[in-house]
């Protein structure tokens, strides 16, 4: 039961943080320049990929009220669903832990993003701004992904056909293995705080023999 309650628990934290994503790219879903723009047409319905993706942003902001509402609503029918423990964080979630965790996460997403265009600019890397500030967010939440080691890997690639056309294959190798590296050094300087509460509070002296 406990481990079902820190995953939905997780999961409220995780949904924040996509939500705080896509207010963050809905800048570059309707200022980037045509020609940066992924050309697709989603078969079978004939409709271009970018078109959906601006869409998708337009109903997520549509959605979220009712999304809230929902939780804090007695409905017939679905009090079971509210009870499973892995839905548990946003069943008593409030809209002041929502605010928290958006900020947070929001502000940490902005000032990565805008650390990231510094060193790209330094490292002579010149796409336009819009275009980078859709990038930077994909390249750098790509490093949570099981396809990345340690932040190395994912962001490598990610970078590699983002900016393709615009920086060469050394300059985005610079640029990746510089953020890569002070993504695993601050994550790890910025933790080492955390390691003797958490290392206290799961092995408590009472349980020591």
């Amino acid at each position: 039961m406990l481990v079902l309650q820190s995953t939905g628990s997780a999961g409220f934290i995780y949904f924040t943080e996509i939500y705080s994503l896509l207010v963050l790219l809905s800048y570059c879903a309707f200022t980037l320049p045509p020609a940066n723009r992924i050309s697709l047409v989603v078969p079978g319905i004939n409709l271009p990929a970018w078109t959906l993706f601006q869409g998708a942003l337009v109903l997520s902001a549509i959605l979220l009220p009712l999304w809230l509402v929902f939780w804090r609503t007695d409905l017939i029918g679905f009090s079971k669903i509210k009870q499973n423990p892995v839905l548990i964080g946003f069943a008593k979630g409030t809209l002041a832990n929502y605010a928290e965790i958006f900020c947070y996460r929001f502000a940490n997403n902005f000032f990565g993003v805008l650390a990231n265009i510094i060193i790209l600019k330094a490292l002579g890397i010149s796409a336009p701004f819009p275009l980078l500030f859709a990038a930077v967010p994909v390249m750098v939440n790509i490093a949570y992904w099981p396809v990345s080691a340690g932040g190395f890997g994912g962001p490598q690639l990610a970078a590699y056909f983002l900016l393709k056309g615009y920086a060469s294959e050394d300059a985005v190798m610079a640029y990746s293995l510089v953020w890569s590296s002070l993504f695993f050094i601050t994550r790890s300087l910025t933790g080492i705080p955390f390691l003797r509460p958490i290392y206290k509070a799961a092995f408590p002296p009472q349980n020591k023999k």
